[in-house]
């Protein structure tokens, strides 16, 4: 724009008289002024340059209006006001200005309306340098529509530079688009409200109030920034270095050590991204301040109230308790979220699971929930599990996990699918195809145990092996290291090769003890069954309807039959079938009382002795041996002998072969009775 010259304004005093008489100028009047106003642009071409010639030359009066155009005819700016009075140069007396009372001042760019003035006065100042319009009392300036709608300022008080188009407006001034409002001391900016700055700003706005050292506005891009300010919302408190947002400080960021405060805490950090419309806040490297406890987030999202919805990078530390997490989700005061790649560490409990629901972690009472493989660790031992839930401390607190579950402590190991257990690791049950081994050395695999201490009860297909080799397989088993108790269907081994079966199997150290159709198999071959079968190292005591197979065949029946080493005794209505062996008959034995080397070399008798040979014939005695190797009974104490084929005999004592066939020569001392070839006193040979 060409400025105003004070020759122009020295074609102001015809009209500024007609103004103060109240009257516009006639036709006549302002054609003279307008040659006035041609000869007075040559004569300031001559001594000022054609730019302000030209500018002479735009300009146009009439009424109470001052009009001055470019050198194209268009209009530059417009003064109109209800009364407009002169203003004469000291020096040369020539017109300096015009005072413009209830005025309006319009400014053009190329041909266009930009902006708008009213004031109780304006005054117009012509110079050089161009002219500049300084307006007073009420001043209200209005833009054309930008990006939205027209921007309005209000002061006490407005300069306007009209050649660089710059506004300057103080006293307490105000600007405003629809609902925003900027409000500041002082304001400086383009005459066509386009942009805007000023110091110690208040910005308001339906989203947020700013308090800034610095703001600007530039409405044609829709921005504001601001410096060193602090911006509030219900429940939340805002600071920071610096502001850059959209006018309506819907969506921004906020940087340089940022802080936002709510009820729920204090979150800090160097930037801070908001979207009031979504309720979002996002926040990098932050730390997160509340009641509780203290979080550093590496990328925090919150909302207004700072409910923390989601972090990324967390670590909280809380009433002596940390929390590391690879993200999380739906913080409560920090005392609830839910987090992926979990670590919580209190004490000297560390629990760290894939994925995890947390609440009151750092607490007494506080429970984590975790999922997707994890393990929880302290002093006593460690629990992992695809899913577990831990809840208290790592003294009193107590686990519940499953899928893959183990727990380790003081020297066990136990899996299964399903388990629980004490903080302590020193009572658990674990279910579904449990295994695994207790601190004594103990195997065990069933499909529940309980574990108390050094106790345990495995059940369902339970099995256990001991640390001195015994083995158990029952419904159910349970111990305690050196003891063990086996019920339904109890099967087993002992360390020397003793297997065993019976309805119930107990161990008290060495001494083992089964009862309720009990049988067993000793490592030389021997078995025994009978209603209860003892057995302590050596020494194998089988009772109550005993029965028994040694290792070459002979079978055994009794009341009681008892193994000592290698000797085997039977006694109560004893019974032993011996197989034919070696060129030897079988035999069968009957007495109160048989016993003899497991080998069976020599059977001894005694007690209503009934010894019966292949071919039927019998010997009754007090007492009777049997030499396997000689093939030799003898009998004492009185012998009757009864053969199919020799009749019955009697005497003092017997001697006689055992063939194949029965009894082959027969030798009786003091012998008496009848046989088909006659009867022998004393000593009798067949």
């Amino acid at each position: 724009m060409k400025p105003i010259s004070r020759a122009t304004i020295a074609l102001l005093p015809l009209l500024l008289a007609g103004c103060a008489r109240q009257r516009l100028a006639s036709n006549e009047e302002r054609s003279a002024l307008q040659q006035q106003v041609g000869r007075e642009a040559a004569q300031v071409g001559r001594s000022a340059g054609q730019g302000a010639a030209k500018s002479l030359a735009g300009a146009k009066l009439s009424g109470g209006q001052i009009q001055i155009g470019d050198a194209q005819g268009r209009p530059l700016y417009r003064i109109a006001a209800r009364e407009i009075r002169a203003l004469s140069g000291k020096a040369t007396g020539s017109l300096a200005g015009a005072l413009a009372l209830d005025a309006r001042a319009t400014l053009f760019k190329d041909g266009q309306s930009e902006s708008s003035f009213k004031a109780d006065t304006i005054q117009l100042f012509n110079s050089p340098s161009g002219a500049r319009l300084q307006m007073t009392g009420k001043v209200l300036a209005t833009s054309r529509d930008v990006a939205g709608g027209p921007v309005e300022v209000s002061a006490p008080r407005a300069d306007v530079d009209v050649v660089k188009r710059l506004l300057v407006a103080s006293g307490g001034c105000v600007a405003r688009r629809g609902v925003f409002s900027l409000r500041a001391p002082q304001l400086r900016g383009q005459s066509s409200l386009e942009t805007l700055s000023c110091n110690d700003a208040l910005v308001l706005s339906p989203n947020m109030q700013v308090r800034a050292k610095t703001a600007f506005l530039n409405w044609k891009t829709n921005r504001l920034s601001a410096q060193t300010l602090s911006a509030t919302r219900p429940d939340l408190l805002l600071s920071g270095a610096h502001l850059d947002a959209d006018t309506l400080a819907s969506r921004g960021t906020l940087t340089g050590g940022v802080s936002a405060k709510g009820k729920n805490g204090i979150a800090r950090g160097p930037r801070l991204d908001f979207n009031w419309k979504n309720n979002r806040l996002f926040m990098p490297d932050a730390t997160f301040q509340s009641q509780n406890g203290m979080a550093k987030i590496g990328a925090l999202t919150t909302d207004s109230k700072l409910r923390v919805t989601d972090a990324q990078s967390v670590r909280i530390e809380q009433n002596g308790a940390t929390l590391t997490a690879h993200s999380a989700r739906g913080f409560d005061n920090l005392s609830r979220l839910s987090a992926a790649g979990v670590v919580v560490v209190r004490g000297d409990l560390r629990i760290e699971a894939a994925r995890a629901q947390v609440r009151d972690w750092s607490k007494q009472g506080g429970t984590v929930v975790g999922s997707g493989g994890g393990v929880a660790r302290n002093k006593a031992g460690t629990v992992s599990a695809r899913s577990a839930t831990w809840t208290g401390d790592a003294q009193n607190g107590r686990v519940s996990a499953s899928g893959n579950v183990v727990i380790r402590g003081e020297g066990s190991a136990l899996r299964g699918q399903n388990a629980t257990s004490d903080a302590r690791f020193q009572n658990a049950q674990l279910t579904g195809q449990v295994s695994g081994v207790l601190r004594n050395g103990t195997q065990l695999s069933a499909r529940q145990v309980q574990k108390r201490g050094e106790n345990y009860i495995a059940s369902g297909e339970a099995r256990a092996k001991m640390p001195d080799g015994t083995r158990f397989q029952a419904a159910r088993v349970e111990g305690n290291g050196q003891n063990a108790l086996a019920t339904g269907g109890a099967s087993g081994r002992l360390r020397d090769g003793t297997s065993f079966r019976a309805s119930r199997v107990e161990k008290r150290g060495e001494f083992v003890v089964a009862t309720g159709g009990a049988s067993g198999q000793l490592p030389n071959g021997t078995t025994l069954s009978a209603a209860r079968v003892e057995m302590r190292g050596e020494v194998v005591i089988a009772s109550g309807g005993a029965s028994g197979r040694l290792p070459d065949g002979t079978r055994l029946r009794a009341d009681r039959v008892e193994k000592r080493g290698e000797l085997v005794t039977a006694t109560g209505g004893a019974h032993a079938d011996l197989p034919s062996v070696h060129g030897l008959g079988r035999v069968q034995m009957q007495a109160g009382r048989v016993e003899g080397p497991t080998d069976n070399s020599q059977i001894q008798a005694s007690g209503d002795v009934i010894l019966t040979a292949q071919n039927g014939a019998t010997v009754r005695a007090p007492r009777a041996l049997f030499n396997r190797r000689t093939g030799k009974v003898t009998a004492s104490g009185g012998v009757t002998v009864q053969d199919p084929v020799r009749g019955i005999l009697s005497g003092d004592s017997l001697v006689a072969d055992v063939g194949l066939k029965g009894l082959k020569q027969i030798v009786l001392l003091k012998a008496r009775g009848k046989t088909q070839t006659g009867v022998l006193n004393g000593k009798g040979l067949f």
